[in-house]
């Protein structure tokens, strides 16, 4: 997931964020590399808490909340698993999964751990490469169709456009008052007025 929200930062131009991903790719990279089964060590709840809420701070920063749960769609899965869990349990009675999380389910299933674990590395790898796609090829679409329909308002004066008909009567104001806005903008609106 911070792979995916690395080359987004990229792509948006934001360096930093980029920087930012990539480092944590890297030390969980380290990690795993000396955790492999048997784990030596366990993150534990700092550990994942941290990393959950740096993945969704880096999703505010680039603006792609929306992607999030697709990219992380596997943490998604796990935390909703446990709620449906709890939720049941309370309110009808009876248990959905043998064991929440969803990976003990499996486990209690009779799938090893290490089974569980990669199938979970491919779903978690093939989640962002989706969420990936997604930002590459439909948001530039959306946004598209968004400016399309945005209305804009024209100064009658300058021929300046705005966002909202307030600024393009202030700008009338403006222009009648002083005859026209600046110089580049007159003779901008002059070619308009002729053409």
């Amino acid at each position: 997931a911070f792979g995916v929200y690395a080359i987004i930062a990229f792509m948006q131009g934001r360096y930093g964020i980029a920087g930012f991903c990539l480092t944590i790719v890297g030390a969980l990279l380290s990690y795993t590399w000396f955790n492999i089964y048997p784990a030596r060590f366990f993150m534990g709840d700092v550990g994942s808490f941290s990393l959950g809420t740096a993945l969704g701070v880096v999703a505010m920063l680039t603006n792609t909340v929306l992607l999030l749960p697709i990219i992380g769609a596997v943490f998604v899965v796990e935390a909703g698993s446990s709620l449906i869990q709890i939720l049941s349990k309370k309110y009808r009675g009876k248990k959905v999964f043998k064991i929440a999380p969803i990976h003990h389910h499996f486990e209690a299933s009779g799938w090893e751990e290490t089974k569980v674990t990669m199938r979970f590395w491919i779903l978690g790898q093939v989640c962002a490469f989706v969420g990936l796609m997604i930002f590459i090829i439909a948001v530039p679409l959306i946004y598209r169709i968004i400016r399309k329909r945005a209305v804009y308002f024209k100064c009658k004066g300058c021929g300046l456009f705005y966002k909202e008909a307030k600024w393009a009567s202030e700008c009338e104001k403006w222009c009648a008052e002083n005859k026209s806005c600046n110089i580049e903008i007159t003779a901008h609106a002059e070619e308009n007025k002729k053409s």
